[in-house]
C-alpha cells in the first residue's frame, strides 16, 4: 500500500513539475483535456499488475494468406536473439505480419543510387576483413535460417566471446541491402546499436559477426508477457536515444519494431538490422520509397510522400503500443487492408486507454501524431516527462530471464 501511495505522488510531483513544459504548446493542452482524467495506479493497472500474460489470439487466417507469407519469405534477421530453436517458443496466433518484413520496394535511382551490382560487391569486397573465419569463430549451433540465410550462435576461439554470426547469400540478397547494413553499423558505434565487430566474404556469402544479444528480441519477450508502463518509458528511451544518434547522422532507420530492438541479459536495449536504412544528404533530404512493415508505418510512408527521420518515431509511437498490448494495431488485417486503415484512420487508439496512465496517452500523440510538422522528433521525446516514469534498463532483466525459462519449458 505504501508502494502505491510513493507511486502516486511521484506521479502528481512530475505532473506539477511538468506543467510549464507544455506552456508553449497549446496544441497539446488540448490534447491533454481530450485524453480525459489522470488515472492512477488503482486495480488492475500496469504498475500493479499486468494485463494477461498471454496476448490475445487472433483470428486464423485464410489459406490464401498463408500462401502470400510463404511467398514473400519470413523474417530471420532478428535469429541473432533467439536462444532457442525457431518455432520453439509459443505463437500470439498467426499472422501475415507475425514476425515477416514487409515486400521492399527500393526504387533503384533513390536507394540504390543506380549503382550496378558489380559495383556494390567491389565495395562489399573492400569493406571486408581478409581471411576465413572459420580459423577465428567457432559456430556452435544455429539460430535460424531463412530467406537472407542462416545466423549461428558462435565463439571466437581465441577469446571465448560469444558472438552471432549472420550469412547471407549475396547471389539471393538485394546486394544494396547488405551493403547498407554493413556500411551503416560499421561506420556508427553507439551503446543503444547492435555492435559491429567483423564481416568476411565466403564464397557466394556475405558473413556478418555481430555481438550476441542473449536476451532476445523484444518480440519475442512480448510473445511470452506485457510490459507495464515503466518498463515501457524504459525501452523507448533507450531507442529513442539510438534514434537521435541515427538521425543526427542523417540516417533513417525505416523499419523500427520490436522484432529489430534486442536486448541483453542486463536490460541493455540496441537497435539492429540497418538492411532498409536510408541516408539523407542536402541534395536528397527526404525520401519517398515506401519500405519498412507495414503495421509499423507512418502514414506519409504509406502513401509515398516526402519523408524524413520523423518516419521512425511514428513506428516506435507504434511498438511502444506493442509493449502493452502485445501486439501493433491492425496486425491480423490484410496487407492492403491495413494501407487503408493507417491512412484513413490516422492516430491509432489503445484498446483500454482507461488503464493507461495519461503521461503514456500523450507520448503517444507526440509519436502518432499524423502532421508530420507537429510530430515531435527523437531528440524532443528525449525531453518528454513520460520518461521520467522509466524504471532502470536493469529492471528488464526479470523480465527477460522469465522469457527465457518459459522458451526452455516449451522444449522440455
Amino acid at each position: 500500500m505504501a508502494e502505491l501511495v510513493c507511486v502516486a505522488a511521484g506521479f502528481l510531483l512530475d505532473l506539477v513539475s511538468s506543467f510549464t513544459y507544455f506552456l508553449d504548446k497549446p496544441w497539446l493542452i488540448m490534447e491533454l483535456l481530450a485524453c480525459g482524467s489522470v488515472h492512477g495506479p488503482g486495480k488492475g493497472h500496469p504498475l500493479n499488475e499486468q494485463p494477461g500474460s498471454e496476448p490475445k489470439e487472433g483470428p486464423s487466417d485464410s489459406e490464401e494468406e498463408a500462401k502470400d507469407v510463404k511467398e514473400e519469405g519470413v523474417d530471420t534477421d532478428n535469429a541473432i536473439l533467439q536462444i532457442t530453436q525457431v518455432g520453439s517458443e509459443p505463437q500470439r496466433g498467426f499472422s501475415v505480419f507475425d514476425e515477416e518484413k514487409e515486400e521492399e520496394e527500393v526504387d533503384d535511382k533513390e536507394d540504390e543510387e543506380d549503382e550496378k551490382d558489380e559495383e556494390i560487391l567491389e565495395k562489399l569486397r573492400n569493406i571486408v576483413s581478409v581471411g576465413t573465419p572459420d580459423k577465428k569463430y567457432l559456430e556452435v549451433e544455429e539460430l535460424g535460417q531463412g530467406g537472407c540465410g542462416a545466423v549461428y550462435y558462435s565463439v571466437e576461439i581465441a577469446t571465448g566471446q560469444a558472438v552471432a554470426i549472420k550469412h547471407m547469400n549475396v547471389k539471393e540478397e538485394p546486394k544494396g541491402v547488405l551493403l547498407n547494413e554493413i556500411a551503416i553499423i560499421r561506420e556508427y558505434k553507439h551503446q543503444n546499436i547492435v555492435n559491429y565487430l567483423d564481416s568476411y566474404m565466403v564464397g557466394d556469402e556475405l558473413w556478418l559477426v555481430m555481438e550476441y544479444m542473449s536476451g532476445g528480441s523484444l518480440a519475442h519477450v512480448l510473445k511470452e508477457t506485457l510490459l507495464d508502463e515503466g518498463e515501457t518509458a524504459a525501452v523507448c528511451r533507450e531507442c529513442l536515444q539510438g534514434l537521435h544518434f541515427l538521425h543526427s547522422n542523417q540516417i533513417i532507420h525505416r523499419d523500427i519494431k520490436s522484432y529489430n530492438i534486442l536486448l541483453g541479459m542486463d536490460g541493455s536495449v540496441k537497435l539492429a538490422d540497418f538492411g532498409l536504412s536510408a541516408r539523407v544528404t542536402p541534395k536528397q533530404n527526404e525520401r519517398t520509397t515506401r519500405v519498412g512493415t507495414t503495421c509499423w508505418m507512418a502514414p506519409e510512408v504509406v502513401k509515398q510522400k516526402p519523408y524524413s527521420f520523423k518516419a521512425d518515431v511514428w513506428s516506435l509511437g507504434i511498438t511502444a503500443i506493442e509493449m502493452v498490448e502485445g501486439n501493433p494495431p491492425y496486425l491480423y488485417e490484410m496487407r492492403n487492408r491495413v494501407r487503408y486503415l493507417i491512412v484513413t484512420n490516422g492516430t491509432p487508439k489503445l484498446q483500454k486507454p482507461e488503464q493507461r496512465l495519461l503521461l503514456f496517452r500523450v507520448f503517444l500523440k507526440c509519436c502518432l501524431e499524423v502532421d508530420v510538422d507537429r510530430r515531435w522528433s527523437a531528440e524532443e521525446l528525449l525531453q518528454h516527462p513520460f520518461l521520467k516514469c522509466a524504471k532502470p534498463p536493469s529492471s528488464l532483466a526479470p523480465v527477460i530471464m522469465a522469457t527465457k525459462e518459459a522458451k526452455k519449458n516449451c522444449i522440455h
